[in-house]
């Protein structure tokens, strides 16, 4: 599958929240398990890749706003598909799974 290469610049260009970091999908295999999937239906499809970290949510919604307004001047049809790491969020206090 290709990276649409315009479309991430796009998104770099409007958000300074974000940076291109090809280090940051290393350990990150999410993105793995959701592609073959969408490439079954749609084998010609560009994808950007997106990893976030923990962040305030002024953070998370410029990034959203950065990416709606470079898909709405790209004119592209564009599917966003998210994911989250569940785990991540145990924080209950009597957890017996919390580390």
């Amino acid at each position: 599958m290709e990276i649409d290469s315009e479309l991430a610049k796009a998104i770099l260009a409007n958000c300074s929240h974000l940076k291109e970091d090809r280090l940051a999908h290393l350990q990150e295999h999410s993105i793995e398990v959701q592609l073959p999937f969408i490439q079954y239906f749609k084998p010609d499809i560009k994808f950007v890749p997106i990893t976030l970290s923990t962040q305030t949510r002024p953070v998370y919604k410029d990034i959203g706003l950065a990416i709606a307004k470079a898909i709405k001047d790209a004119g592209k049809q564009v599917v966003i598909v998210a994911s989250g790491d569940m785990n991540q969020l145990r924080v209950a206090k009597n957890d017996p799974h919390q580390g």
